[in-house]
């Protein structure tokens, strides 16, 4: 078996939710959206179905009439709504396309988003870190490489039953395209090897692993300071606004991330998109909570001028010796975030790995993002 394939590295990630809280810290999550705190144990929606994953769009047709209604995601992309006419993939106008600023690495995937809100609904942004959307949002982010579609993601909220101590229930479903781009069947059991860098499609159980232990509506990048920041496209904080879409005004509609010159604005926000929204962050559900080291920034702070100095990722991890039980950390050498020294300092080390049971993150990655992991190196390199 190759070093990069997914199976090791959940294997051993696997393995280490049974080790206790103060050496390894990585949690695990639950697979079902109605069960707030099931541990995630390698089971039957566990991410080794391998290349001939059962459902493989490439050998389907189609999934058959869509459904009418229902509370379970649908098993067929083309019937979740992105698209007005399946045959000529032309998206539903009524689905608003959007990027974040600050985006989560996907292997070198190039991604497409689109966000449906139902008609004349808000944003409840009265707690502007923790957005609340109105039943019937839907959103889908697209991956592909070179032109060629390769997943798609979808989440609906349909309900608002308080679950897995958040404000809303939601279906979500991971959607494989068939090599020859006519279909995208679900694939509840994860694919490995679905394009290239051994590009992995996850399990229905690794999408709550990340969205169970991030927002409290479950909606990861879209948020305040994701879609606030320079870089943002279509449906961005502003463009919310203008809308009418949002229930309370944020203090300024462009966010300026806290900066010391130092490369501090960079860091901080490939940390917080990458490492904090999803699993480093105080969710009791998150997948790195027992660590203590949180990443994910205020939008309420930021916009009220938080000091690079108060923030959690300099709090929690400069000059702050790691948690995480192995010799490699525990000679009194390493720091979380070493000032002036990246090639002591666990952060950058552990983001740079893959195929390790410590690689970070620990899912559904196979290529570390060299340009992301630089710009944190850079920032500790001139002395935060």
């Amino acid at each position: 078996m190759r070093l990069g394939s997914s199976r090791p590295v959940r294997v051993a990630f696997a393995a280490a939710c049974a080790l206790s809280a103060g050496f390894a810290y990585l949690g695990c999550s639950s697979d079902d959206s109605n069960a707030p705190l099931n541990t995630f144990d390698g089971g039957p929606e566990a991410s080794t179905a391998g290349d001939s994953a059962i459902g493989d769009s490439a050998t389907v047709a189609d999934a058959g009439p869509c459904p009418e209604g229902g509370t379970d995601e649908p098993g067929d992309l083309r019937c979740t709504g992105l698209y007005s006419d399946w045959a000529s993939k032309t998206v539903d106008p009524s689905n608003k396309p959007y990027a974040p600023g600050l985006v989560l690495w996907a292997d070198g995937a190039d991604k497409q988003r689109w966000i449906y809100l139902p008609p004349g609904s808000k944003i409840d942004t009265s707690d502007m870190d923790q957005w609340s959307f109105p039943v019937g949002t839907k959103v889908w982010k697209e991956f592909s490489f070179g032109g060629k579609k390769v997943e798609t993601r979808y989440f609906e909220k349909v309900g608002v039953a308080t679950i897995d101590g958040g404000v809303g229930q939601w279906i979500w479903g991971t959607y494989q395209w068939s090599g020859d781009q006519s279909t995208a069947l679900e694939v509840r059991n994860g694919v490995d090897d679905a394009g290239p860098n051994d590009y992995y499609i996850p399990s229905h159980g690794d999408c709550n692993s990340c969205h169970n232990g991030g927002k409290r509506d479950r909606l990861l990048g879209v948020e305040a300071i994701g879609l606030g920041v320079a870089g943002a496209t279509g449906e961005t904080l502003a463009q919310l606004e203008t809308e009418g879409r949002l229930t309370d005004a944020p203090d300024a509609s462009i966010i300026n991330l806290p900066d010391d010159g130092k490369g501090a604005a960079a860091a901080l926000g490939y940390l917080h998109m990458n490492c904090g929204v999803t699993c480093h962050n105080d969710n009791p559900n998150a997948l790195c909570v027992g660590s203590g080291l949180f990443m994910r920034l205020s939008a309420t702070d930021v916009l009220a001028g938080q000091a690079v100095t108060a923030t959690p990722t300099y709090v929690k991890a400069v000059g702050v010796q790691p948690s995480i039980y192995t010799t490699e950390f525990s000679d009194g050498g390493w720091d979380r975030i070493k000032s002036g020294h990246p090639e002591q300092s666990e952060i950058p080390t552990l983001d740079s790995r893959r195929g390790t049971a410590d690689q970070m993150p620990p899912l559904a990655t196979h290529v570390a993002d060299e340009a992301g992991v630089g710009l944190v190196q850079t920032w500790i390199a001139n002395g935060p």
